[in-house]
C-alpha cells in the first residue's frame, strides 16, 4: 500500500490492486480526516433515538442476528486523481488507487428503522460516528484558543531609548501578547496558557524507480511539506500538565516527544535582534573577503590556471575568482563545454546567470542539478526549468543518490605545435556554489589544469549523465564507490606504519563522523600507536581518549562566527603527507547513499596552506574549541576570552595584503 498520510492515515492501493473485480481488504484505500477512533465491540451500542416509537439500544450480536443483505458498490474518494492535476492543488495527492469495489454486507438501516418504529414525523437521519464531536469534549479542551500571531509581526521590538537611557533595550512579541491575554478575551479568565512548537517531518517521499518525471513528483510533495508528522514539541516550561497534554494528543506524540523550554520556543526568531544592535562592541567588524594574492583582478584567469593550481580560502578569500572563472568561460569564443554539478545555489545566483548566458551562446552547457537538496527543492526546480528553456542540457544525477560532489569543469579549444586540441579545466570545493554562504562558511575551493585531474572529472560527469560504469579514477575519491574504502585503506596503513615503528598520524576536519567502520578504523589506529586529531564540527559517535581503545584520540569541536564546513583528511604517509579536500562527512549518507569527490592537493605549497590555514590554527585554538570527553560530554574552550582562536588568526593572515604567506 502507499501510505499518502500517517496521521491521520490516508493510504493508498498500488496499481497491482486493480487486478481483482472484488477489491481485497488488505488493498482497500483509506481516507482519514481524524485519528482512528478505538472501539471495543463488548462495549459498543448503536443507539437509534429520536421519532421513533421503540429507543434502541444494539449490541453487534444483535445486528448480527438480524437478516443480511450483500450489496457491491465502488467506494471512490472525490479527490481520487489529485496529483495528476495541472496545475497542482492541495490535499492528499491520490494517484489512481482512491477507489475500491467491495461487497458490503450486514443488516440494513432500512431494518433498523422499521425495528425501532419510525414515526412519520422524521424528516432526517443523523449519524454520530465513533469519532467524538466538540459538544462532548472535555468541557478543558472546549475552552482551548489558540492565538495565531501574523509572520509580518515582528518577533523583537526594540524599547524606546527613554525607557532605557543607558542601553539598548528589547521585548519580545511573546511578552506584550503574554501580558495583554485578558484584553484577547474579555470576560473570560485565563486559567494558563503556553506558546508552543511542532516540527513536522519535511521529507519528502518520491520513490524515484516509481515516477516518471521526478521534477513533477516533487512539486507535487512540496505541496504536502507543511503537513508531514510531527516530531517533536516544545512548550514553555510553565505550560499547565493538562495542556501538554492535549497538545500532545492532537499531534499523537510520545511524552519523550515534549520539550519544555525556559524561553522563547523557536530561537530563530532572535535572529531579528541582530538588524537592530548598534554598538560596536555587540558586532562583528565587517567581512571584507580579500582578492587571492596570486591573482591579479582581470587577469587570463586560464592563463593563471595554467601557471599552477590555486586554492582558494573562503571566507577570508573571496569566492568571486570562481564567479569570474565562470565569466570568463562563457565569454571565451574558445571555450565549447561547461559541465557543473548544483546542490544549493541560492535566490538570484549570479552562476545560474552565467550558465543560462553560456546555453544562449551555443555552448555546451550541462548542469547536474540535485532536486532533493532539503528545503531548497522547490529552488532547484526553478534552477531547472529556467536553464532548460534556453537548451542546457539538465541532468537529476542517479537514481537513489543525491549528487552533492562540488565540481565545474570547462572545455577550452587551444592550440599547441599548429595542433588544435581540447584543454580541460576544473573548479573543485568542499562548499556549495552559494555566493551568500561563501561569506558564511569555511570552505577550500581549488582551480586547477592538472591533466589527471581534470580527466577524473571528466570521467565523474560522464557517469553521470551517461548512467554508465565509472572509469577508474587515477586521482579522485568518489563516493559511494571508491571514497570510503580508500579512506579506510588510508588509516590502516598508517596504522601498519606505526607498528612498524615510524611516525604515523591521522588528522581529519569534518562536520561529522558518525560512519561505524570508519570509526573503528580509527580505534584500530589509535591501538597501534596512531596519532589521531580530529575536528569535528557537528555530531561525533567516536569516544576519545578511553584507555585501551582510543588513548591516541583527540576530539574538538570549533564554533565561532563563521560555520566551520570544509573538510579535510591529512595523512602523514611515512613523510609524504597525503592531504585531501572533499565534500564528503564521514556518515554514511555521505559515503554511500550521495555522489562525493574528494581530490588531492599535490601542489606542495598548495599543500602547506591547507596544513597550516584549514588544521593547524584549529588544533591549538583555545578560544572556540569545545573538548570531547571520554564520556560523551564536550569541556568549554580553556580561554574563552584572550585564548588563541583559529577563525581571528585567519583573518588577520589572509585578510591583510600586505603580509605574506
Amino acid at each position: 500500500m502507499i501510505v499518502r498520510s500517517a496521521r491521520p492515515e490516508d493510504v493508498e492501493m498500488p496499481a497491482a490492486g486493480f487486478g481483482n473485480f472484488i477489491t481485497p481488504i488488505d488493498r482497500f484505500f483509506v481516507r482519514s480526516h481524524v485519528t482512528v477512533p478505538s472501539v471495543d465491540l463488548a462495549q459498543w451500542r448503536l443507539e437509534v433515538q429520536g421519532h421513533v416509537a421503540t429507543p434502541l439500544s444494539l449490541t453487534m450480536t444483535d445486528l448480527r442476528q438480524m437478516p443480511s443483505y450483500e450489496l457491491t458498490a465502488v467506494l471512490e474518494c472525490a479527490g481520487n486523481g489529485r496529483a495528476f492535476y495541472d496545475p497542482p492543488v492541495p490535499g492528499i495527492q491520490w494517484r489512481n488507487g482512491a477507489v475500491g469495489n467491495g461487497r458490503w454486507a450486514g443488516a440494513r438501516l432500512r431494518d433498523v428503522l422499521q425495528k425501532a418504529g419510525l414515526h412519520s414525523s422524521a424528516k432526517e437521519i443523523l449519524c454520530d460516528g465513533a469519532d467524538v464531536p466538540l459538544g462532548k469534549m472535555p468541557d478543558f479542551q472546549r475552552t482551548i484558543a489558540i492565538v495565531k500571531v501574523p509572520r509580518a509581526l515582528p518577533r523583537v521590538i526594540p524599547l524606546p531609548s527613554k525607557l532605557t537611557p543607558d542601553r539598548q533595550a528589547f521585548v519580545l512579541l511573546s511578552s506584550v501578547i503574554r501580558a495583554h491575554l485578558a484584553d484577547l478575551f474579555p470576560r473570560r479568565g485565563v486559567a494558563g496558557f503556553s506558546q508552543f512548537r511542532v516540527t513536522r517531518d519535511s521529507e519528502l517521499w518520491v520513490d524515484e524507480r516509481e515516477v516518471s518525471d521526478l521534477r513533477q513528483a516533487l512539486q507535487i510533495e512540496l505541496t504536502q511539506r507543511h503537513f508531514g508528522n510531527a516530531v517533536r514539541l516544545e512548550v514553555l516550561r510553565t505550560c499547565p500538565d493538562a495542556l501538554e497534554l492535549m497538545l500532545r494528543e492532537q499531534f499523537e506524540l510520545p511524552p519523550q516527544a515534549v520539550y519544555r523550554v525556559a524561553g522563547p520556543v523557536n530561537l530563530v526568531r532572535l535572529n531579528q535582534l541582530v538588524d537592530h544592535l548598534n554598538r560596536p562592541e555587540h558586532r562583528f567588524p565587517p567581512l571584507v573577503p580579500a582578492w587571492p594574492r596570486q591573482l591579479a583582478q582581470g587577469s587570463d584567469l586560464f592563463e593563471a590556471i595554467r601557471r599552477g593550481d590555486i586554492l582558494l580560502h573562503h571566507p577570508f578569500e573571496s569566492f568571486e575568482p570562481v564567479v569570474d572563472f565562470l565569466r570568463q568561460a562563457v565569454a571565451d569564443p574558445k571555450v565549447v563545454a561547461i559541465r557543473m554539478t548544483l546542490y544549493r545555489t541560492g535566490t538570484g545566483s549570479v552562476l545560474v546567470d552565467l550558465l543560462e548566458q553560456a546555453a544562449q551562446l551555443g555552448k555546451e552547457v550541462t548542469v547536474v542539478v540535485e532536486l532533493k537538496a532539503r528545503f531548497d527543492e522547490e529552488a532547484n526546480i526553478n534552477v531547472a526549468e529556467r536553464l532548460e528553456a534556453v537548451g542546457a542540457q539538465i541532468v537529476y544525477g542517479l537514481v537513489g543518490l543525491k549528487t552533492h560532489a562540488k565540481l565545474l569543469l570547462v572545455l577550452r579549444r587551444e592550440s599547441a605545435r599548429g595542433r588544435e586540441r581540447l584543454v580541460r579545466y576544473a573548479h573543485l570545493g568542499t562548499g556549495n556554489y552559494h555566493p551568500t554562504t561563501t561569506k558564511l562558511y569555511t570552505d577550500f575551493g581549488m582551480l586547477t589544469a592538472h591533466p589527471g585531474i581534470c580527466t577524473d572529472v571528466e570521467k565523474v560527469f560522464m557517469h553521470l549523465t551517461s548512467l554508465t560504469r565509472v572509469e577508474r579514477l587515477r586521482h579522485l575519491w568518489l563516493a559511494p564507490f571508491t571514497l570510503h574504502q580508500r579512506n579506510l585503506a588510508a588509516i590502516a596503513n598508517e596504522a601498519r606504519l606505526a607498528r612498524a615503528g615510524k611516525p604515523a598520524r591521522v588528522i581529519a576536519k569534518v562536520n561529522a563522523l558518525v560512519d561505524e567502520a570508519t570509526i573503528n578504523a580509527l580505534y584500530e589506529a589509535s591501538s597501534a600507536g596512531v596519532r589521531i586529531d580530529l575536528i569535528v564540527r557537528g555530531a561525533c559517535s567516536l569516544r576519545p581518549g578511553v584507555k585501551g581503545l582510543s588513548d591516541n584520540i583527540q576530539v574538538r569541536s570549533v564554533v565561532g562566527r563563521f560555520l566551520e564546513h570544509h573538510r579535510i583528511y591529512y595523512y602523514a604517509a611515512g613523510g609524504s603527507e597525503l592531504v585531501y579536500l572533499a565534500s564528503a562527512d564521514w556518515m554514511g549518507r555521505n559515503l554511500f547513499r550521495r555522489i562525493e569527490v574528494a581530490f588531492p592537493v599535490l601542489d606542495p605549497k598548495l599543500k602547506r596552506r591547507v596544513i597550516d590555514e584549514g588544521l593547524r590554527p584549529y588544533l591549538e585554538d583555545s578560544a572556540e574549541a569545545w573538548t570531547l570527553l571520554p564520556s560523551g560530554e564536550y569541556a568549554p574552550p580553556r580561554q574563552l576570552a584572550h585564548g588563541q582562536c583559529a577563525q581571528r588568526k585567519l583573518l588577520t593572515l589572509l585578510t591583510r595584503p600586505d603580509e605574506e604567506h
